[in-house]
């Protein structure tokens, strides 16, 4: 099993996290397990991806716990007792990246470390990506945790009764905007960008269940916080697609704090976003689609880290070839080809997540590396976005029709890509074989 991300765990009791480090191990989490005495050089020792504090901590020693954690280089999640309002009020001043209940979260535990691991993905492939062009090593920082600077943009979808309150707690340092129901909320969320969704069931849970579950599949909005206000089923919820899930009594300073993380998350993936499309300027982009990077920036990156064969993170590569591109060029000319494979590269970036690598290797190949993605998942979604792309209507520059094409998936055997002298050269081979009887 490949390892999802290392956690440091850091309690005064570790007897009592027993069940959860065995929890995670099984989940594909390499756990370290630390003492409050031992934590800021844990950290620096360790790396971890993820930090939990937890349970047990108070007082004094929370109040160091909460120090190192503010000032290490990974998100943080607080374990508190229910009812431990001191612990809570001192995780929110430092502005953790969640507060979950001890012991009650420990089933929903996984579905609130998938977005924080993903973080820390695009964190690490970034640092990959500045290596291999020989730029220096700069973070994208941890977002903003304001509402208001500047202020969040968030969708409320819902009819209860409750929302002018919830309305008034976020103002005015958030730019709310109600719709009442799921298709109006998916006409705007197709147009506009939020920082964040809120969903307050009234007699459509089903449905706004149904809506996670969209926004999770949907390749432009699949990494929208959304947080579920409810009293009713808050694992199904999180299972569905939500990001946080709180009770509907839940007082106004534990939403503020739950909606502030999550914007400070997203922002953060913009921020990562940006950053990594600064390594894609020449001499490393494709000098035909300039969205995508070529294959010499492919190769020193896979001479640089594909090829540890001791690796713990899975790294999943996928071939892609554009059935139809070659008829353009044949019948419009190469300046129309070079048009349409552009185009075909601002889609492939736009639909891929920010740490997924699109190369454009040659004519109508391109190459996809998704880092820390098992090879069943990145083929599940690399088949949904070519369904995507292969239902888009191209306008390409001089052709006075509308222009079609038709992707072929060909997952990578990894060993295979490791092994090769140039990973460019053997995703063309493999490309060439199994789509030479098309």
């Amino acid at each position: 099993m490949h390892t999802v991300a290392t956690i440091l765990l850091a309690t005064p009791h570790p007897d009592a996290v027993a069940a959860l480090l065995t929890s995670l191990s099984r989940s594909g989490y390499a756990c370290r397990l630390t003492s409050p005495d031992t934590l800021s050089s844990a950290i620096a020792q360790e790396a971890p991806d993820i930090l939990l504090l937890g349970p047990g901590f108070s007082g004094n020693l929370l109040e160091t716990a909460l120090h190192s954690a503010a000032n290490a280089p990974c998100p943080a999640l607080l374990l508190a007792a229910p009812g431990d309002g001191a612990a809570v009020l001192s995780a929110q001043e430092h502005a953790l990246a969640g507060i979950l209940p001890w012991p009650d979260s420990i089933d929903a535990l996984p579905y609130y470390l998938h977005p924080l691991t993903r973080l820390a993905t695009m964190q690490s492939e970034l640092a990959r990506r500045q290596q291999t062009c020989h730029l220096p090593a700069t973070a994208a920082g941890h977002g903003n945790p304001s509402l208001s600077d500047p202020p969040a943009s968030v969708l409320i979808i819902s009819t209860h009764p409750s929302v002018a309150s919830l309305q008034a707690t976020l103002a005015p340092e958030v730019d709310v905007t109600t719709v009442p129901d799921t298709f109006s909320a998916q006409s705007l969320m197709e147009g506009r960008r939020f920082d964040a969704c809120i969903m307050v069931p009234n007699t459509d849970r089903e449905a706004l269940f149904d809506l996670c579950l969209q926004i999770r599949r949907n390749p432009r909005l699949f990494n929208l916080p959304v947080l579920f206000l409810d009293d009713e089923q808050p694992l199904k919820a999180l299972s569905m697609g939500a990001s946080h899930g709180l009770p509907l009594s839940a007082s106004a300073a534990d939403v503020r704090f739950a909606l502030r993380t999550l914007v400070q998350r997203q922002r953060q993936r913009w921020a990562l976003r940006q950053a990594m499309e600064q390594t894609r300027s020449a001499p490393f982009a494709s000098p035909i689609a300039r969205e995508a990077y070529n294959s010499q920036f492919m190769d020193q990156y896979a001479r640089a880290f594909l090829a540890e064969r001791a690796h713990p993170h899975a790294f999943a590569i996928v071939g892609l070839l554009f059935a139809g591109v070659d008829a353009i060029e044949h019948e419009f000319g190469a300046d129309a080809e070079h048009n349409l494979i552009a185009q075909i590269a601002q889609w492939l970036t736009l639909l891929v997540r920010a740490e997924d690598m699109v190369v454009h290797l040659d004519g109508a190949r391109f190459c996809v590396i998704l880092p820390d993605t098992p090879p069943e998942e990145a083929a599940l979604v690399m088949n949904r976005i070519a369904g995507v792309i292969s239902n888009t209507d191209f306008a390409v520059r001089d052709v006075y029709r509308v222009v079609t094409v038709w992707p072929y998936v060909v997952p990578m055997d990894l060993t295979l890509c490791q092994q090769a002298p140039s990973l460019g050269t053997e995703v063309i081979q493999v490309l060439e074989s199994k789509t030479a009887l098309l």
